[in-house]
């Protein structure tokens, strides 16, 4: 598992547009806590891990969840588009695919009219044990 979300990290280093919009701010699991006055940041985690026993190997599909924030919609629209371009259907450094799954809208993050945007996207990813 580690092997992959490094794989999934180093993708999203490597000077895409969802680096430059996030200003470098994708972080495992959450975000730090003095990253309140930051406008657009992104968190990736693993949510479910499903293992698949066949004759011959173990395969595991892994979802992936990736939640953005950001000021604005027109931000978090941009967010979300270029994290669909980037994963879905991307073969990573570890012959994985991600397949996306499923996007959730933007929507404001905690129901309050000045609470920041928020949208996520889930993908799903097949690797041996």
């Amino acid at each position: 598992m580690n092997t992959l979300l490094a794989s999934i990290f180093s993708e999203f280093t490597a000077g895409t547009d969802l680096y430059t919009a996030l200003g470098g701010r994708l972080y495992y699991d959450r975000a730090p806590a003095d990253n309140t006055a930051v406008t657009s940041y992104g968190v990736y985690m693993a949510i479910t891990s499903v293992g698949e026993d066949t004759f011959t190997e173990t395969i595991e599909e892994v979802g992936i969840q990736f939640s953005f924030f950001a000021d604005t919609l027109t931000e978090i629209n941009n967010l979300v588009t270029h994290c669909m371009t980037m994963y879905h259907d991307k073969k990573l450094s570890t012959g994985n695919i991600m397949q996306r799954e499923l996007v959730i809208p933007a929507r404001r993050s905690g129901g309050e009219q000045t609470a920041p945007w928020q949208a996520d996207i889930e993908f799903f990813v097949k690797h041996e044990v």
